[in-house]
């Protein structure tokens, strides 16, 4: 089974850009794979 999780990240604000490549290197050890929307609904 397939489970879909989603983290939208949105730059508007700076404090969230900076916080990004902590985030993906924490979920990315955690075993977390990142796609971009676009290739999430074309496989879909």
């Amino acid at each position: 089974m397939l489970w879909l999780r989603a983290l939208l990240i949105h730059d508007i604000h700076p404090t969230s850009v900076a916080a990004i490549p902590e985030v993906l290197r924490t979920l990315t050890a955690r075993g977390y794979h990142f796609v971009t929307v676009s290739h999430l609904r074309a496989t879909l």
